[in-house]
């Protein structure tokens, strides 16, 4: 599944890890210049609907505290 929001792409995926389970795969990048705000993986068993709607909160974080973000 991938989406825009707020002018990052969000991508979220299942697929199988190389020892059977199934992982989320997500990422999230800023459209204008390619950085990655995150870039992981869970073991959860959310849909992956559910999982984009937590990461729009990840992004609506961000651009109200771009401060929290800084590395």
């Amino acid at each position: 599944m991938k989406i825009t929001y707020k002018g990052f792409e969000i991508n979220v995926r299942r697929e199988q890890a190389l020892g059977g389970w199934d992982n989320i795969y997500y990422s999230v990048m800023r459209e204008s210049d390619g950085w990655l705000l995150c870039d992981d993986f869970s073991t959860g068993e959310d849909k992956l609907k559910d999982f984009a709607n937590d990461l729009k909160n990840v992004v609506d974080d961000y651009l109200e505290n771009p401060s929290d973000y800084e590395e």
